[in-house]
């Protein structure tokens, strides 16, 4: 078990030494003992490693959840594309017909017959 440990034991009791020693400096102000700097050069390194980690998590994270904001605005984006797409499928037959309509008119305009419009739904058989 105590090997397992090892590195979270040995982290503990290197921030425990840096505190006792800082804690001590902030009673004697002044420059900084041998110790103190010994201390500080052997935890500076384990402190950075520490941060940044932390930081790449951390970066992940917000990366990962920007992205999931992203999905759901695209889908959401998808949504409206169809609905307006659904929407311009509907003017331009409604512009066909009204185009048609103009043709049947102006061909009753040039004929001598009564003419009646008519629409074909559909064709029998």
């Amino acid at each position: 078990m105590f090997k397992k440990y090892l590195a979270v034991i040995v982290a503990f009791i290197l921030i425990a030494v840096s505190l006792i020693i800082l804690s001590q400096s902030l009673r004697r102000p002044g420059s900084p003992g041998v110790v103190k700097r010994l201390v500080f050069e052997v935890t500076a390194p384990v402190e950075r490693s520490i941060n940044s980690g932390v930081g790449s998590v951390s970066g992940a994270w917000r990366q990962y959840l920007f992205l999931v904001g992203l999905e759901e605005e695209n889908r959401e984006l998808r949504k409206k594309i169809a609905a307006l797409q659904g929407e311009v499928n509907t003017y331009r037959e409604m512009s066909l017909e009204g185009s048609r309509l103009k043709k049947v008119q102006a061909l009753e305009e040039r004929t001598r017959y009564k003419a009646i419009a008519a629409r074909v739904d559909g064709k029998e058989g």
